[in-house]
């Protein structure tokens, strides 16, 4: 049922709508439309005009509506029921109910200012009685003293005028006592005190960096008095407060890579910034790789490639010892190579000690010239990237020209995906990229393409750019030639392509089980049909007169006519029994298949 059902509704006077928009209304919500006031018209829309003319015109639709007993509601009662998609109440509509709810208004209005009034007299009134206070008089209201009730106490004196002292003020008071007080107590001016401390702790400090003689002896120490008290290097300082720090010089912003570079759009608009993505479903999570080209703010333009290295959520990094080893203390990294501390072995698994020039470091150790030389060549050579650590490098320095970054850019998604920057435009490259995968043993990253209707980027060869630079044989690719981490990762069950390719093994060997059990089951079927139950490699065993014809007659084999009809000879005279043919003869008997044997060869 519609909203408007079993309503019959007509207007009156200038509506905001059409009527004709207003019959289509009613019509399509199970309404009737009635152009003129009859008596099953249940509902006259009027508008506000034609409600006030009424008194005016005793002919008029309006009067004729109220003289009937016709509902007259405002245009807001049909708007307000279409919307909710119910009939609202009429009452709330009509327009005498409207008139006196603008009265009220108005009243409240003209009054408002009255009431608010009204409403901060009594606020400052019922303030004043609680608190005392709520007036704007200046005058400081003193704490009346009370009459003490103790014994020992004469109530005759009267108790002089607390003045109000804040709690802020009172620490400080008791603090600055103490303070001079333990000054005092000390002997010592709080600039020579706190001299002293510093002193001692810097003291402290270097004798715990430098165990050895030579290295203690190098920092000079200021005397410090014998008759004073000694304190403990790592205990506060008593001095009232401490020496201002020197302000520190203003230092120059570390230039970012953001404040010279942004990523660099082609013209169909899109940006070369791209994100790679590989699973581990060990860990329920994604080893990423952003890969970006990027521009300089300032023209002639120059280029570069940076790309960021993301591994999944793991286990902490290898390089952090968890427990201390060689004395160390435990969480520091161990600076020494874990492969430095190898040597030799004999065959008998026996460790053959070699002879190593010993050196002097600048601390006073020793150390062997072999490991001195590997740690100073660690200094100048980049470490090698984890596995399971962030990695962030350029691959493509800065100030490179455009084809440089682009060919670093393309070579470093062909390590990562193992398809060419070209490939990725091909609907089949997931196919293409499995087979590569499973050629390398390689989990490669994946590559999701943009939205529909999102910029891709444009082909190196359109319009002869970068010709013959982006084939899958490109000249000058070296595979992993930047040395990013985590990109030779075997293929296994927790990467997406990996998994992929195992489970199509896994099928294919089970339809292959599938197919070999059907033609088993086939051929135990035949052997079945054709007699053939028993095991390979045994004979079978001949039942007597195997040769014999199926069906034997008394007469022995039947025989048959030119039409393969079987036929019986009938005896014609004589009494030689059955033996004798149809002229009177001996009938010649017919060789049996035994017999044939050895006069035809079958």
């Amino acid at each position: 049922m519609g909203t408007l059902s079993k309503l019959t509704i007509a207007i009156a006077g200038t509506l905001p709508k059409e009527p004709s928009q207003i019959k289509k209304w009613v019509e399509a919500n199970g309404g009737k439309w009635s152009p003129t006031i009859t008596k099953k018209v249940t509902h006259l829309i009027a508008s506000k005009e034609a409600w006030k003319n009424a008194g005016k015109n005793a002919t008029g639709v309006v009067h004729q509506a109220s003289d009937m007993g016709i509902w007259i509601v405002s245009y807001d009662w049909f708007e307000d029921s279409l919307q909710s998609k119910r009939k609202f109440s009429e009452k709330k509509y009509t327009f005498e109910q409207l008139k006196k709810e603008g009265h009220k208004r108005k009243q409240l209005k003209r009054l408002g200012a009255v009431v608010d009034g009204k409403k901060f007299v009594d606020g400052c009134e019922m303030a004043r009685e609680l608190t005392g206070s709520g007036t704007s008089n200046p005058a400081v209201v003193k704490r009346k003293p009370r009459k003490s009730k103790s014994v020992f106490f004469s109530a005759s004196s009267s108790v002089p005028d607390t003045p109000f002292v804040s709690s802020s003020e009172d620490l400080r008071r008791r603090r600055a006592d103490r303070e001079a007080a333990e000054a005092a107590e000390s002997g010592d001016s709080p600039a020579q005190t706190q001299t002293q401390s510093s002193v001692e702790v810097e003291d402290a400090c270097s004798s715990q960096l430098c165990p050895s003689s030579s290295s203690a002896a190098s920092v000079p120490v200021r005397p410090v008095d014998a008759s004073k008290k000694s304190k403990s290097p790592l205990s506060p300082s008593k001095s009232p407060t401490a020496a201002p720090a020197p302000a520190a010089e203003p230092q120059a912003k570390t230039p970012h890579i953001k404040d010279l570079y942004h990523y660099y759009l082609d013209t169909t608009g899109f940006e070369y910034k791209i994100v790679l993505a590989r699973s581990d479903f060990s860990s329920c999570s994604f080893a990423r790789y952003h890969i970006g080209l990027l521009e300089s703010h300032t023209k002639p333009h120059t280029y570069c490639t940076v790309i960021q290295y993301t591994p999944p959520a793991k286990r902490a990094p290898d390089s952090v010892n968890v427990l201390p080893t060689d004395g160390a203390q435990p969480g520091q990294r161990n600076h020494w190579p874990s492969f430095l501390n190898k040597s030799t072995t004999n065959n008998t698994g026996m460790q053959q000690p070699q002879p190593q020039q010993q050196t002097i470091s600048k601390t006073g150790f020793e150390v062997p010239q072999p490991l001195e030389a590997a740690r100073l060549q660690s200094l100048i050579s980049a470490p090698v990237p984890s596995l399971e650590a962030p990695y962030k490098a350029l691959i493509c320095p800065m100030n490179s020209a455009f084809a440089a970054a682009f060919r670093t850019f393309r070579h470093a998604f062909r390590d990562l995906t193992l398809l060419t920057w070209e490939e990725r435009f091909d609907d089949s490259n997931r196919s293409l990229q499995k087979a590569r995968a499973q050629q390398f043993n390689i989990e490669p990253f994946l590559y999701s393409k943009p939205a529909k209707g999102m910029p891709v980027g444009i082909l190196p060869q359109e319009a002869g750019y970068l010709q013959g630079e982006g084939s899958e044989n490109e000249s000058g690719y070296v595979r992993n030639a930047f040395g990013l981490p985590s990109v030779e990762k075997e293929l296994n069950r927790d990467g997406a392509i990996g998994s992929m390719i195992y489970r199509e093994a896994e099928e294919l060997r089970k339809r292959k089980e599938e197919e070999l059990r059907i033609e088993a089951e086939a051929l135990v079927e035949a052997r079945e049909r054709a007699g053939f139950k028993r095991a390979e490699g045994q004979e079978r065993a001949r039942k007597p007169n195997y040769h014999a014809p199926m069906f034997n007659g008394v007469m022995g084999r039947p025989l048959t006519d030119e039409y393969g009809l079987y036929r019986r000879d009938v005896v014609v005279g004589g009494g030689r029994g059955g033996d004798a043919g149809v002229l009177g003869g001996f009938k010649r008997r017919e060789v049996w298949p035994r017999d044939r044997e050895d006069t035809y060869r079958w």
